[in-house]
């Protein structure tokens, strides 16, 4: 594309960038990097070919059209990086929300197993004491019976 479209400092030059973007955004962390070395690597290698003068980019636009040209990659690439940051941001927020929702679960029921761990820590003191009373009652009628 940026063969066709004037060259290495042709305005494509800037689509460059959004498979960049996209891939730190949805990709793995080294993915973006990686991406970038390549597009770097093609870009350059695109350069020299043309200083060198073994490439000669196609369509060379001169004065108002290479601005317009510049301007339409540059509407469309900021569009689409518009959108995937969009996309990006409205399914974060939703993963957050979901998150949110399961914390609060989690603590609502861990409350609730907190309750009846209290309750039942009650009952164990309460049949302990009425053990204690068991016994001693029954220590007084073994006493009182001899």
């Amino acid at each position: 594309m940026m063969y066709l479209a004037g060259g290495a400092a042709g305005p494509a030059g800037i689509a460059f960038l959004f498979p960049i973007v996209v891939a730190g955004l949805f990709g793995r962390a080294a993915e973006s990097p990686r991406l970038f070395g390549m597009a770097l690597t093609l870009y350059i290698a695109l350069a020299v070919a043309e200083t060198t003068g073994i490439l000669q980019p196609q369509n060379d636009l001169p004065g108002l059209p290479r601005t317009m040209a510049f301007v339409v990659f540059f509407t469309s690439v900021g569009g689409l990086l518009t959108y995937v940051a969009s996309l990006w941001s409205t399914s974060t927020m939703r993963f957050l929300d979901q998150t949110r929702a399961q914390s609060e679960e989690l603590y609502e029921t861990n409350q609730r197993l907190i309750e009846k761990n209290i309750q039942q820590v009650e009952l164990g003191s309460e049949l302990s004491a009425a053990a204690s009373e068991l016994l001693r009652a029954s220590h007084e009628q073994a006493s009182g019976a001899s």
